[in-house]
């Protein structure tokens, strides 16, 4: 069969670009592909070894966490989704070299990187109220800082997202997750401020400051960055894949 496609030294046939295409769509098959050509790459070039046994747990983590309990269900399964028992441990192997390509990331580089981004990792926990109207917020910001109103019942009254029936506690959000006008006054409030109201596709919203979370190098934040370092490696090795359609080869 012609090889119609090559990406770096690897070819690729029509057969399995159709097939590529046929079991993952192709608005989602393009960058997932791409991707595992990258690690796959960086696996062989740098002696990365998946053993047997890593491959055996993740396939069975893999069957536990869809259900599939015998091997007539994890063919069914495959018959279903288009897909080899081949492409499937492929998959899985691909999976397994991202976690050590991230694992080998030197920790000077995680420690880098939190220093010079530790401002925006800052989080701040948080209740929300929202409603339609910007006077009915009005009138509530004024019932908490001249009444002090509980904000936890006002939000189960009055709030139209779905937090309400928690009282409107939303959570720890990162600063670099909010918007660039109100994380500053958010992150310059007091613990038990209300600030707003603020407009929103919904309406408007009211934010009560619970409590400030500083960004602490800890084993589940260097799990993160060693995630965003990792997806700021694929990126870059995408710049430099050589794509070459048939007529070019």
């Amino acid at each position: 069969m012609m090889e119609v496609l090559r990406i770096n030294d690897k070819l690729f046939t029509l057969v399995e670009l159709i097939q590529k295409v046929k079991t993952k769509g192709w608005s989602s098959v393009v960058k997932p592909w791409l991707i595992q050509i990258i690690v796959e790459n960086y696996a062989m070039t740098n002696k990365l070894v998946v053993s047997d046994e890593e491959l055996q747990k993740r396939f069975d983590n893999f069957r536990k966490w869809h259900g599939l309990y015998s091997t007539e269900d994890t063919e069914r399964w495959l018959v279903a989704n288009g897909i080899t028992l081949e492409d499937l441990e492929k998959d899985l192997e691909v999976q397994l070299w991202s976690e050590k390509i991230k694992t080998s990331i030197p920790r000077d580089m995680v420690e880098r990187f939190f220093a010079e981004n530790k401002v925006n990792m800052d989080a701040v926990e948080f209740s929300k109220i929202t409603v339609k109207e910007q006077e009915v917020a009005a009138e509530l910001l004024a019932q908490l800082t001249e009444d002090d109103a509980d904000f936890m019942h006002l939000a189960r009254d009055y709030s139209i997202d779905d937090r309400a029936k928690c009282g409107g506690y939303v959570g720890a959000v990162q600063r670099g997750d909010l918007n660039d006008e109100i994380a500053p006054q958010v992150f310059g409030a007091q613990v038990g401020g209300v600030l707003g109201p603020y407009p929103t596709r919904e309406g408007f919203y009211l934010i009560q400051v619970n409590q400030f979370k500083p960004a602490v190098l800890d084993e589940q934040k260097e799990k993160e960055i060693r995630n965003i370092l990792f997806e700021r490696f694929l990126e870059d090795q995408m710049k430099h894949l050589q794509v070459i359609w048939a007529d070019n080869l």
